[in-house]
């Protein structure tokens, strides 16, 4: 928006983006003023044109747009090399991903053999090379669209190019990714040696984090968020419950990967701080409780040698030998998880309490 006229209530614009597609927010708008008409400057016919499905000349005729002066002048030769207009589908596999753009090559008749083609996008980066199968996820094809034309094929700079799939990578796309990430890690957590059963965020997710830069930080409430909205989790306010309330703020949640993902809470209480290890769609809870005069360092030592334990022998014989004269541990199991006629959780709750000395 460039201009209001108030007497002739007369909208001024500029287009920015030819392929732009998020539209639904336009819906919600409301104009402060009241408008009659809409004047666009300096548009780009030849780029507009090549945005349409169909169209009608005859409601272009009176705009003079320079399309249809070309389609109807009779002076201009039928084989126009200089004035080349196309569209076409290229592989992801074959797109490069550049600080800032995007580049491929393509044979385009009578203009190139092997054309380059860049299209930009200030969201792009050159670490998106080793993520490309995501981008195919979040499309739903393995193809981009590009469209482009050509004034003169001498002057390199004459060359316009743009995707509507390249258009889309903004930042609400590298959260979508993250949620993928996300995702593919907790339904397949990765196998894990006895000696390494506890990860932060940034050691599990460290991945695609590496791979993006801070443009692909996880934080910890994100995390969360998004785990919890994955569909099926019978323990989900349990999970709500620990982390929004009870986890320490100034403590890492941990997550485990055997014998399934699952999340070590850290809570501090007025007598004892205690480990909550919550299975992700599971049917208890543990808690470990210390006393608060054992530094955090020692307990978490020894927490992870009882989840190795576990990991190495499982739950049941970790249950039947559990014994810590430093340490007060307690089992809580979630009745009626799946029932959809009783709620177990303030039970569940009423007894976490008791033990939160």
């Amino acid at each position: 928006m460039l201009a209001f006229n108030r007497s002739l209530k007369q909208l001024t614009l500029e287009i920015t983006n030819y392929a732009y597609q998020k539209i639904s927010t336009f819906q919600e708008q409301i104009p402060s003023k009241e408008i009659l008409n809409f004047k666009f400057i300096d548009v780009d016919w030849i780029l507009l044109k090549s945005c349409f499905s169909f169209y009608r000349s005859i409601y272009f005729k009176q705009l003079g747009a320079s399309f249809f002066r070309l389609e109807s002048d009779d002076s201009i030769p039928t084989d126009i090399d200089e004035n080349k207009v196309f569209r076409f589908e290229q592989s992801i596999s074959k797109i490069e991903f550049k600080m800032g753009y995007v580049e491929t090559y393509k044979a385009i008749p009578r203009i190139s053999n092997r054309a380059l083609i860049q299209i930009y996008n200030p969201y792009i980066i050159p670490e998106f090379e080793y993520i490309k199968s995501y981008f195919s996820t979040i499309f739903k094809t393995r193809k981009i669209t590009i469209h482009g034309y050509i004034l003169d094929k001498n002057v390199r700079s004459s060359y316009k190019f743009y995707s509507p799939q390249v258009d889309l990578i903004d930042a609400d796309l590298i959260d979508g990714i993250k949620k993928l990430e996300i995702q593919r890690k907790i339904k397949k957590p990765a196998f894990t040696t006895v000696d390494k059963n506890l990860f932060t965020p940034n050691e599990y997710f460290d991945g695609i984090e590496s791979e993006l830069g801070n443009r692909a930080k996880i934080p910890d409430e994100f995390l969360m968020k998004n785990i919890l909205e994955l569909e099926g989790i019978r323990n989900r306010k349990q999970l709500e419950y620990i982390s929004g309330y009870l986890h320490s703020d100034s403590n890492k949640i941990y997550f485990t990967t055997t014998p399934s993902f699952g999340f070590l809470f850290y809570i501090q209480s007025h007598q004892m701080n205690h480990y909550i290890w919550e299975l992700l769609d599971s049917n208890a809870t543990y808690v470990w409780s210390y006393d608060n005069a054992i530094p955090a360092k020692n307990t978490l030592q020894q927490v992870t040698t009882k989840l190795n334990t576990i990991q190495r022998h499982g739950r049941s014989y970790y249950l039947q030998q559990e014994k810590n004269d430093e340490v007060i541990f307690n089992k809580i199991n979630h009745d009626n998880a799946s029932s959809n006629f009783i709620d177990g959780f303030p039970r569940w709750q009423k007894k976490l309490a008791e033990l939160l000395v």
